[in-house]
């Protein structure tokens, strides 16, 4: 595991930016852009890369993320 704020600042980072992509991308569902970029970010998710970063669980992480949007979307 990589240091530990270090590694807390990506993982919280990254969080963040799903979290802004999601809300983007209620607005503008089609921008090509804003899809590849919420790729992007599920992907490090399931990646070596943040396996190294942490001990958590990045599929079980993403599928809270991804519940928390679809709560959103629903309150709305």
């Amino acid at each position: 595991m990589v240091g530990g704020d270090l590694a807390e600042a990506i993982i919280l980072r990254a969080v963040e930016d799903y979290r802004h992509v999601n809300n983007r991308l209620r607005a503008k569902p089609e921008c090509n852009r804003l899809q590849t970029r919420k790729a992007e970010i599920e992907e490090f998710f399931g990646s070596s890369w943040f396996r190294v970063l942490t001990d958590l669980n990045g599929k079980q992480l993403l599928h809270r993320l991804q519940a928390e949007m679809k709560q959103r979307e629903d309150i709305e």
